[in-house]
Order: C-alpha cells, then structure tokens, then sequence
C-alpha cells in the first residue's frame, strides 16, 4: 500500500502542477479532471493503508 500511496501522490502532484500551468484549455481540463480523480484514489489508498496498520 505503501507503494501505491506515493505513486498516486506523485500522479496528483502532477497533474495538479499541469493543471496550473497548461496553456492548452482541452488539456488543462483533462488534467483537473484527472488530478480529482487521482485525489479521490489517493484518499482511498490512505483510509486503506491506514486500516491495515
């Protein structure tokens, strides 16, 4: 879990830094569609690993 938890933090770093700086409209809204995404995995993957310590 641990793994999966820092990945999806460096995803949602990510795609929140290109959301910030994209030029492109299509492409800044696929990025803060994703990073909402991402960020609702990555809460997921906390209350997980949190459960199984």
């Amino acid at each position: 879990m641990d793994a999966m938890v820092k990945d999806h933090e460096k995803d949602l770093a990510e795609f929140q830094k290109e959301a910030n700086e994209a030029t492109d409209p299509d492409l800044k809204e696929f990025a803060e569609t994703t990073a909402k995404m991402v960020q609702k995995h990555l809460d997921l993957a906390r209350k997980t690993q949190s459960r199984l310590q």
